[in-house]
């Protein structure tokens, strides 16, 4: 998955970094990761566990995990979001894999989807937050002004807003 999104950062280069922090008497070594990339598999995050786990042999390891929301004018711009359920079952199979090994720390998947509609949106999705927070802010506020949108909403190409400074 790391050279997938052409991440540089090797395994020996990480163990490396996990003796140096020993070394240097640091806390932990903190990483932070992405589940539900594109073509990820519970294999991916077996192997996740796994490295995880080695790491924490040489030097207290915290994950900070974010579930991949494609972005604007990136390279994988456009990528569907893997599914509430899906980035959660990942979660809790890193969760589990790693209790009482590592401290696993999230986004929560239900907002992610929320900041990839956002991401992937434009006009209609913004007016749609607008409503959510006069509704409360809620995750279920989103939920009902997102659904409310046309299906064909996020498929509508892109237009970049002038905003006028003030």
């Amino acid at each position: 998955m790391r050279e997938s999104l052409e991440r540089r950062a090797r395994v020996k280069h990480l163990v490396r970094a996990a003796e140096l922090a020993r070394t240097h008497k640091m806390d932990r070594l903190k990483l932070y990761l992405m589940v539900g990339l594109p073509g990820e598999t519970d294999d991916d995050i077996d192997e996740c566990i796994a490295f995880s786990t080695e790491l924490s042999r040489v030097m207290p390891l915290s994950l900070g995990i974010a579930p991949f929301c494609a972005k604007r004018n990136t390279p994988l711009d456009g990528q569907p979001f893997a599914g509430i359920k899906v980035v959660q079952d990942r979660l809790e199979r890193l969760r589990r894999g790693l209790k009482g090994r590592v401290d696993v720390r999230s986004t929560s998947a239900k907002w992610a989807w929320v900041e990839y509609v956002l991401a992937q949106g434009n006009e209609a999705e913004g007016l749609a937050v607008a409503a959510a927070v006069r509704e409360g802010g809620r995750f279920a506020d989103y939920k009902r002004a997102f659904s409310a949108l046309p299906a064909a909403s996020m498929a509508k190409p892109r237009r970049t807003l002038a905003i006028a400074q003030v």
